[in-house]
């Protein structure tokens, strides 16, 4: 009854406090304000991080809009759906009043964490190991005018970040941080450090926010096992998405929305059967089927690998 006399532009401001989806009807918006009254503003989706939404009509499930990569300039689809009323539907507080600024940082600052975004040297103000590579940068002196000094600044940079920063393992990590100090030499060497952490990331970091992955993955699925043999093909979707080759993406989107709901655990034995006959699924071709019997025997596929050292 006290959002009976609310117009719409009033009763979307409850939705724009908490980042929430405006768009819609006045019933529409009536009843995504009353559900985050009731059980919580929407997070983010457990398998993408994008923002979840309801579909005007379908009250009773929550989906996933997908997340923008800027990578390749372009929303990329993402499956996920829940109950609405599901414990595993991600919920948080839902304001009931325009948040104050101190509110809006911290919701701000806890949707980047989920999403590994932020700028600048705050992106790492809580981060210990990071803090400690930017002091030694700030006192490092750099001679980038003579090859030998252009030499000992990448092999020093290196030296500093072996086993905190998530350096290529496969290649001259040297040469690398090397053509990448180059490439911004009018920086100074805390710029320069800054700029390694965005393109490498850290260790343990990378370790830590990849099994929270794996575990929200478990969360979303019917059959927790085949999180890994989803995740793999979100992986693969996205590369196909960078190359722009959509209708390659989109088969393994719809082969994930399948096994997302699938019960039954995939395994070396029955992977097959799930792309023929009467235990045919939908999105499961004989293609798609001989890369997840590769899965559970490897935990990878040749697909897999051949796209990741293409786009290394």
């Amino acid at each position: 009854k006290k959002y009976h006399k609310k117009n719409l532009p009033e009763l979307k401001d409850y939705l724009r406090w908490n980042n929430q989806i405006m768009a819609g009807t006045k019933d529409f918006v009536l009843f995504k304000v009353i559900d985050g009254e009731l059980h919580g503003r929407l997070g983010l989706c457990p398998l993408c991080q994008g923002d979840l939404k309801f579909n005007d009509g379908d009250y009773d499930t929550v989906h996933c809009r997908g997340r923008y990569d800027e990578d390749i300039g372009q929303l990329v689809k993402c499956p996920y759906s829940v109950p609405r009323l599901d414990d595993k539907c991600p919920r948080k507080h839902f304001y009931l009043e325009e948040p104050t600024e101190e509110e809006k940082e911290e919701m701000k600052k806890e949707r980047e964490e989920e999403r590994g975004e932020g700028e600048g040297a705050t992106k790492y103000a809580n981060n210990p190991i990071a803090k400690e590579l930017l002091d030694k940068a700030d006192s490092m002196k750099l001679d980038l005018e003579s090859n030998e000094g252009k030499k000992k600044a990448a092999l020093d940079f290196v030296e500093l970040v072996d086993g905190k920063v998530d350096l290529p393992t496969n290649r001259n990590a040297k040469m690398e941080i090397g053509r990448l100090i180059m490439s911004i030499q009018d920086k100074s060497p805390k710029e320069i450090m800054m700029a390694i952490f965005e393109k490498y990331g850290f260790a343990e970091v990378k370790e830590e926010k990849a099994a929270a992955k794996e575990a929200a993955a478990e969360a979303a699925c019917a059959n927790p096992k085949n999180a890994p043999l989803i995740m793999a093909f979100q992986e693969c979707a996205k590369y196909y998405f960078k190359e722009s080759n959509r209708n390659a993406a989109s088969s393994y989107m719809k082969a994930i929305a399948t096994l997302t709901d699938l019960e039954e655990e995939v395994t070396a034995e029955n992977a097959m059967s799930f792309s023929k006959g009467k235990t045919k699924l939908p999105g499961i071709g004989k293609g798609t089927a001989e890369k997840m019997k590769e899965f559970c025997e490897r935990g990878t596929f040749e697909k897999l690998e051949e796209k990741r050292a293409a786009h290394a």
